[in-house]
């Protein structure tokens, strides 16, 4: 491999002259023997354009004489008489006079008068064929070659026979033709069209004949090598010509090489220079780029070490506001022990800079920054996000002083803003960690301040592994769900007025391989913050309308309540495939939708709800009084039921206040045409304050606890209403 920069470009200037003319030489080439097949072809049209005029006059001339004998009143007696002598001599007198090589007279049955017996086995089935009385004229294939034939009719007035005169088409004849033209051409009479020969120059002029089935041109061909001696020796001057130009182009090339590489040789040195960190300038003289390019050289070599001290501090710091960022951070760190990280969430940060904009969030973290340096002024603190600062100091911090510090009324630019922070701590302690690890571990504590709505939180190795175990669940659940192994237990619900269970309430189940029963509040909860909930719903509503087949078919035509989770409601692809699925397995299908989720997004809650009641399924408020605008929506909500929290029910027997809000709650369902269905029923006494209430339905562990499908079918088979213990008490009317 070439290193030299002067050798590279002599190679590069001479290659690419090179290239040029090896791509020049076989145009050139190809240009000039275009040229002279051009003026070959231009020759041979020349030459056919002669041969046929002369074909014309000597056919002319031969139909002129077969036409004047054939019209001769002696000479058609003479054939009607069968004078065979004077026929002959007419004919062999006209033929001598008109120079034709041969010809001949037949009658018009075929018999041959005078003339070629040759020819006439040519002829006479041509003109037997014929369907014109008129003169022809064409070219006539024989054994040995080829004829121009011109056949005279001899009317009387009927055909008596033909009258033929024929020129061969001989070499002799082709002789002639060839010296009329001014190159050395040959020509040749053939049947058909050839193709050209790849060496060849060929033109083809088709001649008229007899015999219409067979095709016979004059070709006349002329070899390339030929046409191309007269341009040898411009050939040979051009190529010499681009031989002598290549090889001053390539010593001009290693001059200017040499030329242009000195200043580049001065430009490397000074480079290794400035590499191993010495001063150093480069002299080049003149003007030109590689002057501009070493005094361009020159100005970075003088400025580059403030440069470098410029992107040191980038490094470190932010653009925005001037802090040190994390790898600040991080640097300060492995150089100290700090006795305590502290990281500060500032909360609401989104909804700051969409409002205000980015300045003003920018701005409002230097507020909280220069709140921690006035009350903390040795230690450290630099922006590790965009919401988060990270305080790092040697000693014990007052924390309640530091709070009072950052949640106050803070001045940023021409606004006055209330901010609100977060802490979270970590003590290092005895740990050694990475600095990466120690800031994350403060970033825990500060993601359990603002998960828990506390001012400030200490990590916890506990509390880090439950957040990673939950992560674990949260894994696992997918799995579970994925391969359908959790259950659906049943939970009855009585009915006052019928003294039957005609409702059940399908509860998910979740029997870990390791972990036993894992708690519905905690896997639903992390379905809902992990985007498994259409998942798993899909799961239970599946296996509700498979476990309703099953019932009906053993007698128990019961209402079947299912959980439908708040979030579901905005998602109209999923309300659309539930509606499916219901409409393709019809039962009683009740959906429990909690009251909060509802006020969460009331329109879109609203219209949902909507399309369920127009497809016949019924809707329940589950946890009704938990919410803040109870009244304000019960009266917009089509629902079919409404379930009293058990919040309320479990004190109802001791708190007369409860008792109170119980029965008007009941009362107002039934107002709006509602059925009221109680949860947390625990005691026969509850069981019965609620029937004297108008309660229709019961739900809780007085009742029954929830059970699973096979339980369920001889829970109901056995049921009898006296099991339950209540009191004997009229019901009311609703």
């Amino acid at each position: 491999m070439v290193r030299k920069l002067s050798t590279r470009l002599t190679v590069v200037y001479g290659g690419l002259f090179g290239l040029a003319l090896c791509l020049i030489g076989p145009l050139t080439y190809t240009a000039v023997r275009s040229y002279a097949r051009e003026s070959v072809q231009n020759e041979m049209s020349a030459t056919a354009a002669v041969f046929d005029r002369l074909w014309k006059v000597k056919s002319d001339t031969l139909q002129t004489n077969a036409e004047l004998l054939s019209r001769d009143f002696g000479f058609i007696s003479a054939m009607a008489t069968d004078d065979r002598s004077t026929v002959a001599s007419a004919f062999a007198n006209l033929r001598q006079r008109v120079n034709a090589d041969t010809g001949l007279v037949l009658t018009s049955d075929g018999q041959l008068l005078a003339g070629d017996d040759t020819l006439a086995k040519g002829v006479e089935a041509l003109l037997a064929e014929s369907d014109t009385l008129d003169t022809q004229t064409g070219v006539v294939a024989l054994g040995d070659g080829f004829y121009n034939v011109v056949a005279a009719p001899v009317l009387a007035p009927d055909l008596k026979g033909w009258i033929v005169f024929a020129s061969r088409l001989d070499r002799k004849a082709m002789a002639d033709l060839e010296a009329l033209s001014a190159i050395p051409l040959h020509a040749m009479v053939s049947a058909g069209d050839a193709e050209e020969a790849a060496q060849t120059i060929t033109a083809n002029t088709p001649l008229p004949t007899l015999d219409t089935r067979h095709q016979v041109v004059l070709r006349l061909s002329y070899p390339v090598a030929k046409a191309l001696d007269a341009y040898k020796p411009l050939l040979n001057l051009l190529l010499a010509i681009g031989v002598l130009s290549l090889m001053a182009v390539v010593a001009a090339s290693l001059v200017l090489a040499r030329h242009l590489t000195k200043p580049v040789t001065a430009l490397i040195e000074a480079t290794a220079a400035l590499r191993d960190g010495r001063a150093t300038q480069v002299q080049v003289k003149g003007e030109d780029e590689m002057a501009q390019l070493a005094a361009t050289f020159n100005d970075m070599a003088v400025s580059i070490e403030e440069r470098e001290s410029d992107i040191r501090h980038l490094a470190t710091h932010e653009i925005a506001t001037g802090m040190p960022n994390s790898k600040a951070a991080e640097a300060y760190l492995s150089e100290t022990s700090p006795a305590i990280l502290i990281c500060v969430g500032l909360q609401h940060y989104g909804h700051l800079r969409a409002v205000w904009g980015a300045g003003p969030a920018h701005a409002a973290m230097r507020a909280l920054s220069h709140a921690v340096t006035t009350n903390l002024p040795e230690a450290f603190v630099a922006r590790t996000g965009p919401d988060e600062l990270l305080i790092v100091s040697q000693s014990e911090i007052d924390l309640n002083a530091l709070l009072k510090d950052l949640n106050r009324r803070h001045e940023i630019g021409e606004q006055s803003l209330d901010l609100i922070a977060r802490l979270g701590l970590y003590y290092p302690h005895t740990d050694v960690l990475p600095p990466t690890a120690a800031i994350e571990r403060a970033r825990i504590a500060l993601d359990q301040a603002r998960s828990g709505k506390q001012p400030f939180a200490v990590y916890s190795p506990e509390t880090h592994a439950d957040m990673a175990d939950a992560l674990r669940l949260t894994d696992e659940l997918h799995s579970a769900i994925t391969a359908g192994v959790l259950s659906v237990h049943y939970q009855p619900k009585y009915n006052y007025r019928t003294q039957t269970l005609s409702g059940l309430e399908a509860l998910v189940r979740w029997n870990h391989p390791q972990r036993g029963m894992v708690s519905p509040q905690r896997f639903v909860t992390l379905a809902e913050e992990a985007g498994y909930i259409p998942d798993l719903t899909r799961h239970v509503l599946k296996t509700v309308l498979a476990d309703q087949k099953t019932l009906c078919a053993n007698g128990f035509d019961v209402d079947i309540s299912v959980n439908y989770s708040g979030r579901l409601l905005s998602d109209d692809a999923f309300n659309a495939e539930t509606l499916s699925m219901c409409q393709a397995h019809p039962g009683r299908i009740c959906l429990e939708i909690t009251e909060t989720a509802v006020i969460e997004d009331p329109d879109t809650g609203l219209k949902a709800i909507d399309r369920f009641c127009a497809a016949g399924i019924e809707i329940s408020i589950d946890d009704f009084g938990t919410g803040l605008s109870s009244l304000s929506y019960l009266k917009m909500i089509p629902a079919h039921e409404l379930k009293i929290d058990r919040a309320f029910i479990s004190e109802i027997e001791q708190g007369q206040r409860d008792a109170l809000l119980v029965r008007s709650t009941i009362e107002l369902a039934h107002s709006l045409g509602m059925k009221v269905t109680a949860e947390g029923v625990e005691t026969p006494t509850s069981l019965a304050v609620l029937a004297a209430m108008g309660c229709d339905m019961a739900q809780g562990y007085g009742i029954a606890r929830p059970m699973p499908l096979d339980a369920l079918l001889a829970h109901l088979a056995s049921f009898d209403a006296r099991s339950l213990g209540e009191p004997k008490m009229e019901l009311r009317a609703s």
